[in-house]
């Protein structure tokens, strides 16, 4: 049972943009998705062994990561998009993307910074896989988050490349118990809440 272990943030998300498996995520992250961003944050942080989070670090890094990527990193990846699209010059949408993926790293620094002070544990492939789970689900309940059927395929298609595709069924099982354990429902994205109404 392997673990990727890929000490640097920003080379851990350059390995899943080569995986044709984890595309989607990685796409969504780099188009403003915050959610996305902290799945495979906390990704990292498992597959590097740097284990459970509890809440009040999970708000921390939310509160020191949210401003920098709502301000910069959306805003970022609109214009680019944007720009892209109307074509006014040749090499506007190159600076554009150079832009932001400086913006793009330093928003994946700030979040390996805030646990640069943390020490890998030797833990095994499960007890990372718990550690994910844990994490996810206070992620979740902090953020008010509705978890849709794609963001949780996602999510096992992110841990499979992480943990390694052989595991897929530990992974699934773990995190359909920690989901259910902490009464996380998950929703299709055509259900309207009450609170959409």
């Amino acid at each position: 049972m392997k673990t990727y272990q890929i000490t640097s943030l920003p080379l851990f998300v350059q390995y899943l943009n080569s995986n044709k498996n984890t595309a989607m995520i990685i796409n969504k992250m780099k188009t403003g998705d915050f959610n996305s961003l902290f799945y495979t944050f906390l990704a990292w942080l498992c597959c590097n062994n740097l284990g459970r989070l509890d809440k009040s670090t999970i708000n921390q890094i939310i509160q020191s990561c949210e401003s920098w990527h709502d301000g910069v990193i959306a805003v970022l990846s609109k214009l680019s998009r944007t720009i892209d699209t109307i074509h006014i010059d040749e090499e506007l949408p190159k600076e554009t993307k150079k832009i932001y993926d400086f913006a793009f790293n330093a928003e994946l620094q700030i979040l390996a910074q805030s646990q640069a002070m943390r020490t890998a544990k030797q833990k095994t492939v499960r007890q990372n896989i718990s550690d994910f789970c844990n994490n996810l689900t206070k992620f979740i309940k902090i953020n008010n988050i509705q978890l849709h059927h794609q963001e949780r395929h996602e999510i096992l298609e992110l841990l499979a490349a992480c943990f390694g595709p052989e595991n897929l069924i530990r992974i699934e099982q773990q995190l359909t118990a920690t989901l259910h354990k902490a009464k996380i429902k998950i929703t299709s994205a055509e259900q309207l809440t009450l609170a959409d109404l």
